[in-house]
Formats: structure tokens, sequence, C-alpha cells
């Protein structure tokens, strides 16, 4: 299995929308999906999402913010994809906490972008 806070994410465009799987890589290459909220170990500084090989949208971005804190938008709460392909919503190490995110994609050309529905993280393991 991949690290334990790692998630690849499979995105279809819906109207406007992305509509997101999460999913887990097994030892074998094989994908396992699972709901949100997602869990990640409580020793982890980031929750950390990649693009699934089967999807439609490709993964730009996240912003996240703490729930049920009101929602400002900071550089602290955004994250621009990585140049290893990946997003990471930063944990705290020190307290349990859930965040609300908000992935961002696009489609193949680049001419639209799509939001996803907010699924949460948990650093709760």
């Amino acid at each position: 299995m991949t690290s334990p806070n790692l998630y690849f994410v499979k995105a279809t465009a819906a109207d406007n929308f992305a509509l997101c799987e999460y999913f887990t890589l097994n030892d074998d290459g094989s994908y396992t999906q699972v709901k949100s909220p997602l869990s990640i170990p409580s020793a982890a500084a980031s929750c950390n999402f990649q693009q699934h090989p089967e999807s439609t949208l490709t993964l730009q971005a996240a912003v996240f913010k703490t729930l049920p804190v009101s929602s400002t938008f900071k550089d602290y709460n955004y994250s621009p994809i990585a140049s290893n392909g990946q997003v990471a919503v930063s944990m705290p190490v020190d307290k349990t906490v859930t965040k609300g995110v908000v992935l961002m994609f696009n489609n193949a050309d680049g001419s639209q972008l799509y939001s996803s529905t907010d699924p949460e993280v948990r650093n709760d393991e």
C-alpha cells in the first residue's frame, strides 16, 4: 500500500462540477475505492491528492478550511499542484481536525475549470 496520507482522485465532468471518486493504491497496483470523510494518520502533516489514471479531468489545485471555522481565502488554505503531481492539504500534527476540501480540475484542453464537491479529511487514524 502507498502512503497512508495519499488518495487518488478520479474526476469526471457533471454539468459544471467535478464528480469525484477517491481511492487508495494497493501493493499489487490495484485501487480500492474509499468514501468521505477521508482519514489520515494524526502524525501526517498533510493529506495528499493525486490524479487517478482513469480521471477524465486534470487535477490542478485545492482550497481547504478547518471545519466549522468560517472560510477565508488566504495563501495558507490554497495548494496548487506540485511537480510530483500531488496537491497537499496541510494538517496540524498536534490536534485532531476535520477539513473541508474543494479540488479544482480542468478539462483536456484547459478551456473550463471544474470544482469538486466538498470531501472532508480527518487526521484521526
